[in-house]
């Protein structure tokens, strides 16, 4: 093992899930604080099926701005720590995060000795700065006294001279080394550094970020306002340390909760990680992002810009379209789906965007589901050919003139005209070859069993089309 991810949530036990499951992998081990004040039954519920996921028995009751954040990550570390010297990087995480990069891609980024970091400021005492604030006042957040809790913000405090303080972004991966560091510091200064800290606001912001800048390890982070060449830009970059977090969105609370219009913006960002997602306003790009980064088809993943090819001739017949090459005797019919699809192939909408709007645009599951009878491997499972799973699924394409069968990817079956073709795709010489039977089944679909001998293919196989015409051939849209 080489990472420990250290999450701390308080909420969203289904997206909790998905993160888990989307990092998962030999490499990693998930060390999970979940806040005292909920019940944890529902988190422990929703990943007891990883063996590589360990829950914290003592949890705190953590208060936005108080102490009780750095407690929770303290235990954390020395839980990760103490469990053996495999890890090397210790990232930590909240409920509300998603990775934006395949794992492959943070192993090979968390593999140096960086140390993801963001640090924005020192804080200086006797200016009224709202950030100087922080630990210019006395601020008692954890308290559970109410008349104490209202005093916070009034009373003045006297400098901390021993370290200078900074202040940066709350999440951080750090180094095996800079981590044993860390905690040797705040045990050999364990009373009157944390007594200074549990009356400090926001103190996550800055307890850890103090004890980096002072170490062996300040030469290592990634983001230093004190080693920035362009302040300005320096703060108009939403990279904090590993993670994507648009504090400079124009309108609307902040941090901005992501949508799928943030989709490529993460994808190409130097960021690992993003936050903050919600459930219901980001679930379409939490699908695009799993989409892209589970993608197991070579050669096309979800920032491709699919183009449709120049010299196509698109005219409407009843219920579908005729697609007609120019110079070209191939005439190809679409169905309306696929027509959609085609028309979506402008170079401008990445393959992500096609599968999202698709799948809304048809109230499609999150999920597709398979079932095989046949030996054949499902490369449609990936990404890339999800947008062809969701809509084209069972499409209507001939390149003979054969008609084909046409349903629609509705949540209930309902077949156009109800009637069987079969498509001859004489170019198809795997198919050919093979002269075997291929199954493919999707739940909302009657089961599609298909034959394919000689030249001929039932036209409810979807992943032949799929492969066959829409990405080995290119016949329509090339990237």
């Amino acid at each position: 093992m080489q990472i420990a991810y250290l999450i701390v949530a308080h909420h969203q036990p289904h997206h909790f899930a998905r993160l888990i499951k989307t990092l998962d992998g030999p490499e990693c081990a998930f060390f999970i604080h979940i806040d005292a004040k909920v019940d944890e039954t529902a988190f422990r519920e929703a990943v007891k099926g990883f063996g590589n996921v360990v829950f914290m028995e003592h949890r705190i009751e953590v208060t936005w701005g108080g102490f009780s954040l750095v407690e929770a990550t303290l235990a954390l570390l020395h839980a990760a720590v103490s469990f053996g010297p495999s890890f090397h990087r210790f990232c930590l995480l909240s409920g509300s995060d998603f990775p934006i990069k395949p794992n492959a891609r943070i192993l090979a980024d968390f593999n140096s000795t960086r140390e993801f970091m963001r640090v924005d400021r020192k804080l200086k005492f006797g200016e009224d700065t709202p950030h100087n604030r922080y630990v210019g006042v006395y601020w008692f957040i954890d308290s559970a006294d109410a008349l104490l809790k209202n005093l916070s913000g009034t009373r003045m405090r006297q400098p901390y001279h021993y370290i200078g303080l900074y202040h940066g972004s709350a999440w951080w991966a750090l180094t095996r080394d800079c981590v044993e560091y860390i905690l040797r510091f705040v045990s050999s200064n364990d009373g009157e550094f944390y007594s200074f800290f549990r009356a400090t606001l926001c103190s996550d912001e800055i307890f850890f970020h103090s004890i980096v800048k002072q170490s062996p390890f300040a030469s290592r982070i990634t983001h230093d306002f004190e080693t920035a060449p362009d302040q300005a830009e320096y703060f108009r970059c939403n990279e904090h340390g590993c993670h994507y977090i648009d504090w400079n969105a124009p309108s609307g609370s902040l941090p901005k909760v992501l949508d799928p219009q943030d989709f490529h913006r993460l994808l190409h960002s130097n960021s690992l990680f993003a936050r903050k997602f919600d459930e219901q306003r980001s679930g379409g790009l939490i699908r695009m992002l799993e989409s892209a980064l589970t993608s197991t088809t070579p050669g096309l993943d979800a920032e491709d810009r699919p183009k449709r090819k120049p010299g196509l001739e698109t005219h409407p017949a009843d219920d579908q379209f005729v697609i007609r090459e120019a110079g070209s005797d191939q005439v190809y019919y679409l169905n309306p789906t696929a027509a959609l699809i085609l028309e979506f192939c402008d170079g401008e909408h990445s393959v992500g965007e096609i599968t999202t709007l698709v799948r809304e645009a048809y109230s499609l599951p999150d999920e597709p589901h398979f079932r095989r009878t046949d030996s054949v491997v499902a490369v449609a499972r990936g990404h890339a050919l999800r947008v062809l799973q969701y809509a084209l699924a069972i499409t209507a394409l001939r390149s003979t003139g054969s008609p084909v069968t046409m349903h629609r990817p509705e949540s209930s079956y309902s077949p156009l005209r109800g009637r069987q073709r079969t498509v001859a795709l004489n170019s198809f010489n795997r198919a050919s070859q093979a002269g075997s039977s291929l199954t493919c089944a999707i739940t909302n679909l009657p089961p599609p069993f298909s034959a394919v001998t000689s030249a001929k293919i039932d036209s409810t196989s979807w992943m032949e089309f799929a492969v066959t015409v829409l990405f080995r051939r290119r016949t329509l849209a090339a990237w």
